[in-house]
């Protein structure tokens, strides 16, 4: 999921752990049997692979089956009165 604006952010994922600025957010399936020294640097080919950028990007990985997903959109809702 892509956003028109920076969150501040502060997450444990595989990319942008930490404390960061993002305005992307991936997760990834990968196997059960997903087995990586180097994690990290994986994930960035990953993106790169897909013409993505890492930067600004906070990026989870799960051997959960995500068929069942539920996307949650917010935006703030202007009254006029």
């Amino acid at each position: 999921m892509q956003t028109k604006h920076l969150y501040y952010t502060y997450s444990c994922g595989v990319l942008g752990d930490g404390v960061k600025w993002a305005n992307t957010f991936y997760n990834r399936y990968v196997d059960k049997n997903y087995c990586c020294d180097e994690p990290k640097r994986e994930f960035t080919e990953f993106l790169k692979s897909r013409y993505m950028e890492a930067d600004g990007t906070v990026g989870f990985m799960t051997a959960v089956r995500l068929h069942r997903r539920v996307v949650l959109i917010w935006h703030k809702m202007r009254r006029s009165m």
